[in-house]
């Protein structure tokens, strides 16, 4: 190779190694945290290890000897964070006790509560009952409106019913179950058996869900006039929360990461 053409092929192979050198420490507020546990990548507002991440809600531990990731708030397994969302492995699977007068879950209801900062998006997340004669439905705690998972819903309830209180097969039952889950799940390990959960503890498994995660507890209106407010310069303001809080994202012809001083960089 002729030593000019040589020179430029290194100058190449820097840049490349430069950009590629910007790209994953730019994840991070800190150069110096660690911005990957696994495969799992760890961007700012979220971190490991102190003065790494946004807050508290947004802690992660790393766990090096499984290269496993866990956020502190809910304290589950994290499989990927995205830019909007988290896959996070925490519902747990919940028992099904029905009063056998009423035919309602002796619960009563269960009440979710994630909100502001995470929120279950619609058309993500699915409502599973393993039972039989049973069906189940959510409560927005807002509005009271029975629902399917509807768009920013973070504080809910879960009602189940028997739907033949007649024959009550259900009350010889113990394996009748509920939880969320994400639409993709497909089941838990293949060795488990709702039919004996007495032996294999399904009521100690968790599913994973998807949330959307927020940064404030305010709109987008209100957000820039408040202490803390979280977008850097060349980021817009988003509304999640159907407005009772917010994200940041780079403006168009800019990439990166909007919560860090100069994340956010001009494409051109």
């Amino acid at each position: 190779m002729a030593p000019q053409r040589m020179l430029v092929w290194i100058m190449y192979s820097a840049l490349l190694f430069a950009l590629h050198f910007q790209d994953t420490t730019a994840l991070t507020k800190n150069p110096h945290c660690q911005n990957k546990c696994g495969d799992v990548i760890i961007p700012y507002p979220f971190g490991i290890g102190e003065k790494c991440y946004l807050d508290e809600r947004f802690a992660v531990t790393c766990n090096h000897s499984t290269n496993s990731a866990n956020l502190d708030f809910f304290g589950s397994q994290v499989f990927n964070i995205s830019d909007t969302d988290v896959h996070i492995n925490v519902f747990p699977v919940l028992p099904l006790k029905f009063n056998k007068t009423s035919g309602e879950n002796s619960f009563g209801y269960i009440r979710v509560r994630y909100g502001p900062y995470f929120i279950f998006p619609r058309a993500r997340n699915k409502l599973v009952v393993v039972a039989c004669d049973a069906y189940a439905y959510i409560v927005d705690s807002k509005t009271k409106n029975l629902t399917s998972i509807p768009k920013d819903i973070s504080d809910f309830t879960i009602r189940v019913h028997s739907i033949n209180t007649d024959k009550k097969s259900w009350e010889s039952d113990d394996c009748n179950a509920f939880f969320i889950a994400d639409k993709e799940f497909d089941g838990f390990d293949k060795s488990s058996n709702f039919s004996n959960c007495g032996k294999d503890d399904i009521f100690e498994y968790s599913a994973p869900v998807i949330l959307e995660w927020a940064v404030g507890n305010t709109s987008c209106k209100n957000a820039s006039k408040t202490k803390g407010y979280a977008c850097r310069e060349n980021s817009d303001c988003v509304d999640a929360a159907g407005g009772g809080a917010y994200r940041c994202r780079c403006k168009r012809g800019y990439e990166g990461n909007p919560y860090i001083e100069q994340g956010c960089k001009g494409n051109a």
